[in-house]
């Protein structure tokens, strides 16, 4: 019973590969999963010792697009709610956040102070645990993310484009941008 237990125990972790009607063999080297965790600016920048502000530029109730409908699978008169930031350390410009939230999920996203609490963590409270993807690319800061992030010509930025769902319904995509000179992503690497 212990052997059959524990031999049922590496086949979950992937250690051992079991065929019915061959046996137990060890089983190959997988891939390795890297995991990078979901952080919130405003967290990151006061566990770095800096002093949180947040410089809305945007925050509606507004018609979906197209392609925006077609990410949270909704109906053609759909309405998201759009927020626009800027995450500041002091008076340094760490991030640029623009995000959709769908307000079937978070009905009152619209009167959030977000000098208190950020958009991160309403919706985590909204949301707990929610599944999600994000892609992260270097990209050439426009104009606009140059001023904003007081960027030299030239320099690009590192965005992070993340989507969370719980169960079938988008909660919210997120683009945030960051100086590349200026933020770094570290994770750890282990067998999934």
């Amino acid at each position: 019973m212990t052997v059959h237990s524990a031999l049922s125990e590496l086949a979950r972790e992937g250690v051992l590969r079991r065929v019915k009607g061959l046996g137990t063999f060890v089983a190959r080297p997988g891939s390795h999963l890297t995991v990078v965790h979901v952080t919130d600016p405003a967290e990151d920048i006061r566990a770095r010792g800096g002093q949180y502000g947040i410089e809305l530029l945007t925050l509606e109730a507004r018609d979906a697009t197209v392609a925006e409908r077609s990410i949270f699978g909704l109906a053609q008169d759909a309405q998201l709610f759009h927020l626009q930031a800027v995450h500041m350390s002091g008076r340094a410009a760490i991030a640029l956040e623009d995000r959709l939230v769908n307000p079937a999920i978070a009905p009152n996203f619209l009167h959030v102070d977000f000098t208190v609490t950020s958009a991160f963590a309403h919706l985590s409270g909204c949301a707990p645990f929610p599944d999600g993807s994000h892609v992260i690319r270097a990209v050439q800061a426009s104009e606009i993310d140059r001023k904003l992030l007081d960027l030299n010509s030239g320099e690009p930025c590192l965005e992070i484009e993340r989507t969370t769902w719980i169960e079938t319904a988008v909660v919210t995509h997120v683009k945030l941008r960051y100086p590349g000179s200026a933020y770094e992503l570290s994770g750890a690497i282990s067998r999934p």
